[in-house]
């Protein structure tokens, strides 16, 4: 059985689909900090915690301010979802033409790890962790750091804003 040559001209440089994630990426996630000020400020209030207190036409200006918040943060979420799973499939399809054999998993399983329960938790890490090294040029500790990091962060987006939210609106009616 012949193996399958790689075209170098195959390459597509991942860049503007990379700056475009970190741009998306930037607004979404000032509309969460944006949403979870809000959200402090309103429990903070409510409980008496802030020391404020907000009158009615204040709580309603501060609800109104979190639901605009929360609406911006979700129209953003859809695009940069899509594409930095975009970027992902680039830079995992690139892989063949780094010079990479036999990659872990295919672009599409790539991007399709992060859809799989409970194998979203590790698959997409161990891709990117391939991905990574293998468009380095060398591997330094300081990449190994920015992917853990990178990974960290995405667990918890697993339990972003919107379910502490949850949370502790279910404590409000506890309590």
């Amino acid at each position: 059985m012949q193996e399958q040559q790689t075209n170098p001209l195959s390459y597509r440089s991942p860049s503007g689909l990379g700056t475009a994630t970190v741009i998306l990426l930037s607004i979404y996630l000032a509309f969460s900090i944006l949403l979870l000020i809000g959200d402090v400020i309103k429990w903070g209030e409510h409980i008496g915690m802030t020391g404020l207190t907000l009158t009615d036409s204040e709580w309603l200006r501060a609800q109104s301010f979190t639901k605009i918040a929360n609406l911006m943060g979700g129209v953003t979420l859809l695009p940069t979802s899509i594409v930095f799973l975009m970027w992902v499939y680039r830079i995992h399809k690139n892989l063949p033409a780094l010079g990479v054999g036999h990659a872990r998993m295919s672009p599409g399983w790539a991007v399709g790890w992060f859809f799989v329960p409970f194998a979203k938790l590790v698959m997409p890490y161990l891709g990117m962790k391939d991905a990574w090294y293998a468009s380095s040029q060398r591997i330094s500790k300081l990449g190994g750091v920015l992917l853990k990091n990178w990974w960290a962060f995405w667990l918890l987006f697993q339990f972003d804003s919107r379910k502490i939210r949850q949370i502790l609106h279910a404590s409000e009616h506890l309590g």
